[in-house]
């Protein structure tokens, strides 16, 4: 699974200018899956003290992601702001060419009371709002409180997330990494490998490995395609895969590099097994 790729936008710098228009949005980081990156885009940060120009950052946030989305990955925005709101008819407009086009639109608001504005929120965020709005109780508690509400939010808007951290060791103690679909690695051929017969998931055929080949430090490949009674053939072969190359895949499958190449083969899915120590 690809990571999450995240944006931000600040917003909250509005100024009116002389010709009627307003100051746009700021762009602080394009998407990108380095969250270290956007955690120090975060930090930097600096309240703006001019009125909340929301419409501008619907606008940007578009912006961003017809250069910068993928197509097969769902987009979505998160507004956290203070719940005030100026341009009404403006900002609704640009809210609904954002949800036309299928992004999902969550809102935030931090408050110390909840308002009137709560209804427009509401109407902005993706339908039913019941699932795509969150109210925060004000910055105090935010501040005493904070992984408490960021956990909310995760939980509520994004269900299927999961840390890198989280997953990489998930998928140490798993003991096998998926490197790509559809896919047979050049180097994985000749001799040495061995069939492991129809199996019922890619789990029962590494666990098979192991109890065979205790010593391997190896690949396998799991057909995908052309089941037998719902099963998948097994194919594995011990080839050498290390302790510094299994951490880096742990955090990102695509380290895996193949110097003789790989072929596109749409019935095998392609894994490599965790290094005995």
């Amino acid at each position: 699974t690809a990571m999450v790729r995240v944006g931000v936008i600040l917003f909250g710098n509005g100024v009116l200018a002389s010709d009627g228009t307003t100051s746009s949005a700021t762009n602080l980081i394009g998407l990108t899956s380095d969250l270290a990156k956007v955690k120090a885009a975060l930090t930097a940060a600096k309240w703006q003290r001019g009125y909340t120009n929301m419409a501008q950052a619907f606008l940007l946030a578009d912006t961003m992601l017809q250069q910068g989305g993928r197509a097969s990955a769902q987009s979505a925005v998160l507004v956290l702001s203070d719940g005030k709101y100026s341009f009404a008819f403006e900002t609704e407009q640009a809210v609904n060419k954002l949800k036309a086009k299928g992004t999902m639109v969550y809102m935030a608001p931090v408050a110390s009371r909840r308002g009137s504005w709560q209804h427009k929120l509401k109407l902005w965020a993706s339908q039913p709002w019941q699932t795509n709005y969150q109210y925060l109780p004000g910055l105090q508690a935010l501040n005493s409180s904070m992984g408490q509400y960021s956990g909310t939010l995760v939980a509520k808007f994004c269900p299927k997330a999961i840390s890198p951290t989280l997953r990489a060791m998930l998928r140490d103690r798993r003991g096998f990494v998926k490197i790509r679909e559809k896919a047979w690695p050049a180097c994985l051929m000749g001799r040495g490998l061995r069939g492991f017969g129809w199996r019922q998931s890619a789990r029962q055929c590494a666990r098979l490995v192991r109890r065979h080949y205790p010593s391997w430090n190896g690949m396998m490949v799991i057909r995908r395609r052309w089941r037998y009674r719902g099963l998948r053939y097994c194919i594995a072969q011990d080839n050498p895969v290390t302790q510094d190359l299994w951490e880096k895949l742990v955090q990102d499958p695509s380290e895996y590099k193949c110097d003789k190449g790989q072929y596109y083969a749409p019935a095998w899915d392609f894994f490599a097994l965790k290094p005995v120590r």
